[in-house]
């Protein structure tokens, strides 16, 4: 029975180191999982305001080059003829 005692430590350390390995791998895997989607996302928001830049840019210089944008029609200016007005507003 006390050759029992002095193996049951033993037995125990063993699968103590088991569960640090165990535990270690999952935890290299977990920081390499979200070091890889924290890439992923960083390199998603340079490409998008890359994308933002050159829309603005080119946005930019259509306007200084006049663009040939014309102000919308509800914006123009459009007299109207009011045919009550034709014998000079009196009533």
């Amino acid at each position: 029975m006390s050759d029992r005692k002095h193996l049951l430590p033993q037995d125990n350390s063993a699968k103590f180191a088991e569960a640090l390995y165990v535990a270690e791998v999952n935890v290299r895997e977990t920081v390499a999982f979200r070091s890889k989607v924290r890439k992923m996302l960083l390199d998603e928001k340079i490409r998008k305001e890359q994308e933002l830049r050159a829309l603005a840019q080119e946005a930019g210089s259509q306007s200084s080059n006049g663009g040939g944008v014309a102000p919308p029609p509800s914006c123009v200016y459009m007299p109207t003829y009011d045919s009550n007005m034709s014998d000079g507003g009196a009533e």
